[in-house]
């Protein structure tokens, strides 16, 4: 029997596909880092096939998930359920879902990307702050930059130069930045601003949490001073 998930998933991207000359709905997928779930009423539709209810048994190892109040199929659970009805619009269904996940890569899931808003989030002073205040945790805002930089959330080429957000921090939504105007002599300059969303918090607490415990596996990887 497969499973039912109880924990929600962390969205990593959302997508919309339609499916070619079968009308105009648009099938939400959202891909994980582990998986792609699909929206099953919207499956059910498309493919013609018996909605899902609780406590129906599953096909073979295939999940389905709860994200919100909508129910979502993995990619294998989606496929096999629109094989097993046999139906000509199900196979078929079946086989272009297949094809257009095949077809997700890298740079479609970066175009399909939305920067968690500043507003959302925190600056490193503001984070530093909150995470000083758990009693486990002794932090102020530059600790908190030296920190980001060892975990390779951050980078710089020099002193002088402006702090970047790395790729899996990017990709990850555990930074976000702001554009800010600075001085800059005589003029001002735009400046990028790191800001910390609340799920880089909640993942910045974990790698504390594990540094306290001294588990080798979560140690960055030390930075030389000179």
């Amino acid at each position: 029997m497969g499973a039912v998930a109880t924990a929600a998933t962390p969205i990593y991207r959302r997508l919309y596909a339609r499916w070619p000359r079968h009308g105009n709905l648009d099938i939400r997928v959202n891909i994980t880092d582990r998986s792609v779930w699909l929206r099953a009423d919207q499956v059910e539709q498309l493919a013609g096939i018996p909605p899902w209810a609780t406590g129906d048994t599953l096909l073979g190892d295939e999940e389905v998930l709860a994200i919100g109040d909508a129910w979502f199929y993995d990619l294998d659970g989606a496929v096999a359920k629109c094989a097993h009805h046999g139906t000509a619009l199900a196979v078929a269904f079946g086989d272009w879902v297949r094809e257009f996940a095949a077809d997700v890569d890298d740079q479609v899931l970066e175009n399909a990307h939305q920067r968690v808003a500043f507003i959302h989030a925190l600056t490193v002073a503001q984070a530093a702050r909150v995470l000083d205040g758990d009693p486990a945790i002794s932090m102020g805002r530059d600790r908190l930059f030296a920190h980001l930089e060892q975990l390779g959330w951050i980078e710089r080429s020099s002193p002088a130069h402006d702090w970047i957000i790395t790729r899996e921090a990017h990709q990850r939504d555990w930074l976000t930045l702001r554009t800010v105007t600075i001085p800059n002599g005589i003029d001002t300059r735009p400046y990028l601003q790191v800001h910390v969303t609340h799920a880089g918090l909640d993942e910045i607490r974990r790698t504390l949490y594990a540094l306290r415990r001294g588990d080798p596996a979560e140690q960055p990887t030390p930075i030389p001073l000179f």
